[in-house]
């Protein structure tokens, strides 16, 4: 196998606020969802990674039988898979900067894509961000607001923090210098 080849699964609470970040044919027992922030799980999942990673947001699993799990398809997976990978790499690059070499990273980021057992570790670390980072995006944009006006207003804010952030931490440029250093 390699990166992204499959279904994906949310089980416990991050099914259900994934849920409430994207349209779901199964929301609790209301009839109507409100607007939802995102047009579908893929997009709030890849969203969430870079949140997650950039807000240093981190979640375990978190199983409850009592919620059903919501899953992504891989046609839809399939569809972003692209996306989704650049993602990845982007997050083994710059993850445990203090602690792992570049080269060590370069691999984890490159080198596993179709090894299981050596990407184990990147897998862990990169779901780990997205799961933070649905957290992260359910509080910010949901768990207090009673309207849609109020989601929207959360949103705007939410925005503009996200971009800032991105520029003022020098993230894009450090991207840019490593790769071109590596000629990757």
């Amino acid at each position: 196998d390699s990166m992204f080849d499959g279904d994906i699964i949310f089980v416990g609470k991050h099914a259900d606020y994934l849920r409430q970040l994207a349209p779901s044919k199964q929301y609790k027992e209301k009839t109507e969802q409100r607007k939802t922030f995102f047009n579908s799980n893929i997009e709030a999942v890849l969203a969430a990674a870079a949140i997650g990673f950039i807000k240093g947001k981190k979640a375990e699993l978190a199983r409850d039988a009592k919620v059903s799990d919501n899953r992504i398809f891989y046609e839809a997976v399939s569809r972003h898979k692209e996306d989704l990978e650049l993602v990845y790499r982007l997050i083994m690059i710059l993850d445990a900067k203090n602690t792992l070499s570049v080269e060590k990273r370069i691999d984890k980021a490159f080198r596993f894509d179709a090894d299981d057992e050596k990407r184990k570790s990147g897998d862990e670390v990169f779901w780990v961000y997205v799961r933070g980072g649905i957290e992260y995006l359910y509080d910010v944009l949901y768990k207090d607001s009673e309207s849609t006006q109020e989601d929207i207003q959360k949103a705007a804010e939410f925005v503009e923090a996200f971009r800032a952030t991105y520029i003022d931490d020098g993230i894009i440029d450090e991207i840019y210098e490593l790769c071109s250093q590596r000629k990757i």
